[in-house]
């Protein structure tokens, strides 16, 4: 069976319910994508964004998710 390689952002609530799904292609162009809408979800969801440095929004794309309250976004490969 063939599987869609995939890279997905998702917004985790509470105890790990999925609020939302965003996926797009694991290509140049999709991780790109993703990439902007994990930031734009990181701009829309985080109280304290502005507190927020340029190097705290490159750590958080480095590991991959963002923190707040009990919930997190987070941004994932599929295989």
């Amino acid at each position: 069976m063939k599987t869609l390689k995939t890279v997905n952002v998702q917004v985790v609530i509470g105890g790990g319910a999925v609020e939302e799904t965003h996926s797009f292609p694991d290509t140049k162009e999709g991780n790109l994508e993703a990439e902007l809408k994990f930031l734009e979800l990181m701009k829309e969801k985080i109280w304290n964004i502005e507190d927020y440095s340029e190097d705290d929004f490159e750590a958080c794309l480095d590991d991959g998710y963002a923190k707040y309250g009990s919930n997190a976004i987070l941004i994932t490969h599929s295989n």
